[in-house]
């Protein structure tokens, strides 16, 4: 939780999403889930918008 005293929130909060995306990636490649196509997809957008943050200024 110091980051968020570091960092604007936005972008800490956006970073930590990415968590979510990982997630995704253990479901499917090392617990086999099947058709994770539409977390998969969801994730990205989130993964993209952390990298739109980054990029911006």
């Amino acid at each position: 939780m110091t980051a968020i005293t570091l960092a604007p929130a936005a972008y800490m909060i956006a970073v930590k999403r990415t968590a979510l995306f990982f997630g995704v990636l253990y479901g499917v490649f090392l617990f086999k889930e099947g058709s994770a196509s539409f977390r998969l997809a969801g994730s990205l957008v989130m993964l993209a918008g952390v990298f739109v943050l980054a990029f911006a200024k």
